[in-house]
C-alpha cells in the first residue's frame, strides 16, 4: 500500500507506545453552522502526507505542514473561482500544526487557530517603521494561562 510507514500505534496506552503501519493524510473539511447544537464536517479534500521512509509509487514526499498549505491555496482558488475570494477561512488545527513555516507561509485571509504548547513564547508584531536594526518582535503578551480566569487568578510573573 502507498505511502506506508512505521508511526507511534494511536491505539496503544501512553505508557507503553508501540509502532504500526500508519499513513498520514491531510483533511480539509466544511463544518455547517450548527443546528440543534449539532454541527457536521463534509469533507472537502484529501492530500497525502508521506513521510520519506514510506513507501511512494504515485504521490511525492510531503510533510503535513506543507500539504496544509497546499490545501489552503486550492481552497482559496475554488473561494476565488466561486467570486467568494475575499472571503476569511478559520484554519483550525492540533499541535503538528503549530509550526513556524506554516506561520510564514500563511495564505491571506486565513485564521490559524492551533493548540500550543504552554511553554510557547508568542510575541505581537512589531511597528511600523522598525527597520532591520529597530525590534523584529513587538512586545510580549500575557500568556493564555496568567490571564484572570487562570489557575493564579492573574498573579502569573
Amino acid at each position: 500500500m502507498e505511502g506506508v510507514g512505521w508511526l507511534p500505534d494511536p491505539r496503544n496506552a501512553p505508557f507503553g507506545r508501540g509502532l504500526s503501519l500508519l499513513q498520514r493524510w491531510f483533511h480539509l473539511a466544511w463544518l455547517t453552522p450548527a443546528e440543534a447544537g449539532y454541527s457536521r464536517a463534509l469533507p472537502l479534500l484529501l492530500l497525502p502526507a508521506f513521510t520519506p521512509p514510506s513507501t511512494r509509487k504515485k504521490h511525492p514526499v510531503r510533510s503535513e505542514v506543507r500539504a496544509a498549505q497546499v490545501a489552503l491555496r486550492a481552497l482559496r482558488w475554488a473561494l476565488r473561482a466561486l467570486g467568494r475570494g475575499e472571503q476569511r477561512i478559520l484554519f483550525v488545527g492540533d499541535g503538528h500544526d503549530d509550526h513556524q513555516d506554516l506561520w510564514r507561509r500563511l495564505p491571506q485571509g486565513v485564521i490559524l487557530w492551533v493548540r500550543s504548547a504552554k511553554n510557547r513564547v508568542l510575541f505581537f508584531l512589531p511597528k511600523k517603521g522598525c527597520g532591520p536594526t529597530g525590534n523584529r518582535v513587538g512586545r510580549r503578551p500575557d500568556r493564555p494561562r496568567c490571564g484572570a480566569n487562570g489557575r493564579d487568578g492573574g498573579r502569573c510573573g
